[in-house]
């Protein structure tokens, strides 16, 4: 069984080109009316937005044989869990709340990966260690693609 989904997060891709634009403004304006401005600060604010882009932009979901996996753009955060390793009774969706925002959060439930607000998927491991804790709008399908696999 074979499961792939990639989400985007397109609300940090729209608050960034705002900001983007309206610092470069800034620096075009004060360019204009001072002469001679910085650009250093500038290059490195614009660095910052696209780097947190690539990071946080893309969630990957995948599933195979062996493991479920989800990672963030450049795959430098990953979350894995063995399927083996997998609690079938511990599988739900849940709905967490609009405050744990996007991106990688910290949760009283776990570690959460997510792009945008919506439902996720949690998973414990049979020794009650690990968690795997991921937003996606297919949390109901990939549920039943777990269980289908640990049948």
């Amino acid at each position: 069984m074979y499961y792939k989904k990639t989400q985007h997060a397109y609300i940090l891709y729209i608050i960034s080109i705002i900001i983007l634009a309206i610092q470069w403004s800034i620096y075009f304006i004060k360019l204009d009316r001072i002469g001679k401005v910085s650009i250093s600060l500038y290059v490195i604010l614009s660095i910052v937005f696209i780097s947190v882009c690539l990071v946080f932009g893309r969630l990957t979901i995948n599933m195979n044989e062996d493991e479920i996996s989800a990672s963030f753009g450049l795959k430098f955060l990953v979350q894995k869990m063995k399927i083996k390793e997998i609690d079938p009774e511990s599988i739900e969706v849940l709905k967490p709340s609009l405050l744990y925002g996007i991106g990688l959060r910290l949760t009283p439930k776990g570690t959460l990966y997510n792009t945008k607000p919506g439902k996720a998927i949690r998973i414990k491991s049979k020794d009650g260690k690990k968690t795997f804790f991921v937003g996606t709008s297919d949390a109901e399908i990939l549920k039943e693609k777990i269980i289908e696999q640990l049948s």
